[in-house]
């Protein structure tokens, strides 16, 4: 894994409790996006004659719409920079990172 590399072994294993930690709170956080966009879609569907299951399921059907849009756009941009790394690389350049 990317994130654990450049790790010194004698704290690996706080590396790796704050990895797992991170992909869960993030995990967690995106759920309770879209959780919150279906319920907000979902109570504005009554007031447009749909009943209350089609309103939820048109909330939930918005909700995944929209989630895998982001994310193609998400996964296009970190494509995008992955490869420009790469090129840096190939071509003799060197890529440094602020920290």
């Amino acid at each position: 894994m990317a994130a654990m590399n450049d790790v010194h072994e004698s704290e690996s294993g706080l590396a790796s409790g704050v990895v797992n930690t991170s992909f869960m709170m993030g995990g967690a956080l995106g759920l309770a996006i879209l959780a919150s966009l279906a319920a907000s879609q979902t109570g504005k569907r009554p007031r447009v004659g749909l009943s209350q299951v089609a309103a939820l399921n048109a909330g939930y059907h918005a909700a995944s719409s929209r989630a895998r849009f982001r994310g193609r756009g998400i996964s296009a941009v970190a494509v995008g920079l992955r490869e420009g790394v790469q090129g840096a690389h190939t071509m003799g350049a060197s890529v440094t990172v602020a920290e």
